[in-house]
């Protein structure tokens, strides 16, 4: 029926309110009713003597017509006043009320003497309303004032039933004249409950409205969209979790949209990378197959030469990428045994002298001394090693320097590769483990390379458990630093 949670929160408040506020109506209405009607007794309780000593003559000589005429004149300036006059058993012997509607003759109506002499001994003041208990309905449960009557003519009481009381004035109004007065607070009450549960009904669904917003912003693929937290409610918590949630979700989508271009650039780099030996291995064989006379000795040993040398890159960029393959599907390394860092860095420095002084480049490395040890897979770190020292050696320019530092500190071994070549821009750092990623610098200057040897590097430092970072200034080098756990 309610589709909307506010209208089944504001449905839900104000049945429970309906309830509660019957409930206390249905307590305090009667209560509050006799003291409404106790207070006006009080105040008008001497109205009856007032009008007993008005018609004083006519109650001493018996004069009975003369007092209904009297009694109708007191009452046509309020027709809700009724005056009677009893005998001393409550019979009614005379009164100016109008008693044809009722179908009833004075004769049949009465009244209980216990209330009227009530009044009379508290001279109507009670803690409560007294009230008339007579044989005719209409009659019955008015707030009363009474006088006694003794004179030669007539003993008994004159009872005025009071024109007001709780109900009869609620009665009185013109707009409620159709309406019972208890159907009028039933109705107020509910008009108070829909009202309250409605406003409360916004502020409990507010925040809730704000998380379904947001929600649906995420359904359509807005990811960006926060709920605005002003506390730390139970709602807040929710709101925070959303707000998390869409967080996340955003980084997931940010970084498939960076694999999806990772991947775009993957192909494209693969590509131009295997098309290169390629190219000149079938414009070799081309070659060798149109040539109509045997070509010169050296001019045919220099293009085996060639074709060789794009062989092995061929064959050693398939190497990487499934060496490459083969890491990240590892989860851990499978291989481990205790190792001298110190002997494994310098026969792998060892192996790059001969490139170095080719290029005229210092290479410094440690000295042999003490051993460092650490549990590792040894082809694992020397692949390392290998590639952050070529990486430094083919991008330093001639004349320059790279040097291999290790250190053992507190349980931690510290290994650091600093060159003095080009150095790599900051917006670049994040994405130089990347696979097949390249400076922006290094293409600039045609430095060959498949951009796989950090990304090797990166992945088995972290299936040791170790970290890699890298700090670096753009014209003067770049440090890489590896840590890894001692034994």
């Amino acid at each position: 029926m309610f589709r909307s949670l506010r209208l089944q929160v504001w449905a839900v408040l104000s049945c429970f309110l309906v309830l509660v506020l019957c409930g206390l109506f249905l307590l305090v209405s009667k209560r509050f009713e006799n003291r409404l009607d106790a207070v006006y007794q009080s105040l008008y309780w001497d109205v009856a003597d007032a009008f007993a000593h008005e018609v004083k003559g006519r109650l001493s000589s018996g004069d009975f017509t003369g007092l209904e005429s009297d009694f109708s004149r007191f009452e046509s300036h309020d027709p809700r006043v009724s005056v009677f006059l009893l005998d001393e058993r409550g019979t009614l012997r005379t009164t100016g009320h109008s008693l044809d509607a009722t179908g009833s003759g004075r004769d049949d109506i009465s009244f209980e003497i216990p209330p009227l002499e009530a009044f009379l001994k508290h001279r109507g003041r009670v803690n409560g309303p007294l009230y008339s208990r007579a044989s005719l309905p209409s009659l019955n449960n008015r707030p009363i004032s009474v006088a006694a009557i003794s004179s030669p003519a007539f003993r008994g009481y004159l009872v005025v039933l009071l024109a007001w009381n709780f109900q009869s004035w609620i009665k009185g109004s013109s707009v409620l004249d159709t309406l019972p007065p208890r159907y009028w607070l039933l109705a107020s009450s509910f008009l108070a409950a829909v009202l309250v549960g409605g406003a409360v009904a916004h502020l409990v669904t507010k925040r809730i409205r704000k998380m379904v917003a947001a929600l649906t912003a995420l359904e359509r693929g807005d990811y960006g969209h926060r709920i605005a937290i002003s506390g730390k409610r139970e709602l807040d918590t929710y709101a925070a979790a959303i707000n998390s949630m869409a967080e996340r979700t955003e980084n997931v989508i940010r970084s498939l949209q960076e694999m999806n271009n990772q991947r775009k650039e993957l192909l494209a780099t693969t590509s131009h990378d295997l098309k290169r030996p390629i190219t000149f291995m079938i414009s070799a064989l081309e070659t060798l197959e149109q040539a109509e006379t045997a070509l010169d000795p050296a001019k045919e040993k220099d293009l085996f030469e060639r074709f060789k040398s794009r062989s092995r890159e061929f064959s050693e960029l398939i190497h990487t990428f499934s060496e490459l393959s083969d890491l990240d599907r590892s989860q851990t390394v499978t291989k481990q045994e205790r190792i001298n860092l110190r002997s494994e860095l310098r026969a792998t420095a060892a192996a790059f002298e001969l490139q170095a002084r080719e290029k005229n480049i210092e290479l410094r490395y440690p000295s042999p001394g003490v051993g460092i040890w650490v549990e590792a897979d040894p082809a694992l770190l020397r692949r390392a090693f290998h590639n952050l020292i070529e990486n430094a050696l083919h991008y330093t320019g001639i004349g320059g320097g790279v040097t291999l530092d290790l250190e053992s500190r507190d349980g931690i071994v510290r290994i650091e590769c600093s060159d003095t070549g080009m150095g790599i821009p900051a917006e670049e750092i994040p994405f130089l483990f990347t696979p097949l990623v390249r400076g922006n610098l290094a293409k600039a200057q045609n430095k060959r390379g498949t951009g796989l040897g950090l990304a090797i590097v990166k992945r088995v430092i972290a299936l040791h458990g170790g970290s890699l970072d890298v700090s670096s200034t753009p014209g003067k080098g770049s440090t890489f630093s590896i840590e890894l756990r001692a034994v």
